[in-house]
Parts: structure tokens; sequence; C-alpha cells
């Protein structure tokens, strides 16, 4: 696929304006997109092959350079501004037999692991998207020494990327010593959580406030 991609396949993505990917002018107002990924130029590629929903499904790939204005660097050349890339691209009837295709795939890439003997050491990690997607995605991640992301499972065994994480695990109470359960009598002062961090002398997080409710039968 060309390397220099028309400003109207991006136009009609809504995918122009985005700042991590390059842009460079041609003749008069003309201007092209450096590829950074090549969603915008396969599928008019295959809108000449696909006519009917019997010419589905059917995937194409191809191994090029991409170009990316990434704000930092970082991973080797896993994400550099210029790196080679290999990028596969499906086309279905509808989101059912996407879906069984894609899972299909992930086995494919973990078999390519397995064979590589890091299969033990690689998890598929849930991501962000980012501006590929407004979904998310998916990582094969390899736990090594000089590894720079984080990757994070909980009891359930589902495995995602820290930036995907909704809550963060922090230490704060890691050298806190256990104390003994005491009752303390209804201050009428204390009528919200701000009060009460105020009168215990206490930050935010050590706090719990329970409400409790007595009905009485009528």
């Amino acid at each position: 696929m060309t390397i220099l991609t028309p400003k109207d396949y991006w136009d009609t993505t809504n995918r122009w304006d985005i700042p991590e990917y390059f842009k460079v002018p041609g003749w008069g107002s003309t201007e092209y997109r450096i590829a950074p990924t090549n969603e915008e130029n396969v599928t008019p590629i295959m809108n000449e092959f696909i006519s009917s929903y019997k010419d589905l499904p059917t995937c194409v790939y191809h191994i090029q350079k991409k170009f990316r204005n990434e704000k930092r660097a970082k991973s080797g050349l896993l994400r550099g501004r210029e790196f080679l890339m290999k990028d596969a691209y499906s086309f279905h009837a509808d989101r059912e037999d996407f879906q069984k295709f894609y899972e299909e795939t992930k086995k494919v890439y973990m078999n390519v692991y397995n064979r590589l003997g890091i299969g033990a050491d690689t998890v598929i990690a849930d991501a962000d998207g980012g501006a590929i997607s407004d979904m998310n995605s998916h990582e094969f991640q390899t736990y090594v020494d000089i590894g720079e992301d984080t990757i994070v499972s909980d009891s359930s065994g589902y495995t995602y990327n820290l930036e995907l994480a909704s809550g963060v695990p922090d230490d704060k109470n890691i050298t806190e010593t256990e104390g003994e359960l005491e009752y303390i009598d209804t201050v009428d002062d204390i009528v919200n959580m701000q009060k009460m961090t105020a009168y215990f002398e206490a930050t935010d997080w050590q706090m719990l406030k329970t409400v409790i409710y007595k009905l009485e039968k009528s």
C-alpha cells in the first residue's frame, strides 16, 4: 500500500486532525498523510474486490514501514516514529462473524509465541484503543526484565494494561498496625465526611462511613 495517503480518506473517517499522525503538503492546497496505519488505505482498495456478501469474510495483510509523531518514543523499535509493521485488515458481513474471526486470530498469535518458546510468559492484555479505535484493543505482552509497560491481573485472571485500569492499587496502609475495634458514641458535630476526618485527625482514605437505618413496624 502507498506510504502517502490522500487527505480526503482521513476526512471521511474524521481522523485527519489526530496530532500523532504526520501530515505533508503536496502541490497547491493538496495534503497527504504519511501512513501511520492503513484502515483508510485498504478500504477503498477492497471496494474494488468486494461486491457481495458472498465475497465475505476476507482478510488482507502486508508488511510496511509506518510513521507516527509519538510525543515520546519508547519500547525500542516498537513505538518509534518510524517502524516496520505487519498489519492485517478483515471484512465481514456482521459483527458476529468478525468476533469469531478475531478470536481465531488471537489463537494464531499465541501459537507463534508458543513456538518461539515464550508462550508461558506471554499474556493477552486489554488496552486502550487510543487513536486507532474507540473500543479496547488487545496487546500480546511478554514479561521481561527490561520491559517498560505495567500489566495488571485481577483475581478472575482478567489481564489489562495499567493505562486501562479503573483503579490503581497503592501501598498507603501497608505499614499500618491493625487496631482494635472500638465503639464511639454519636458526635453531633459530625454531619459529613469532611468533619469526620477533621474530628479524628485522619486522611480521607483512612475513613469508612456507614449509615444504618432502624425500621419500626407501624
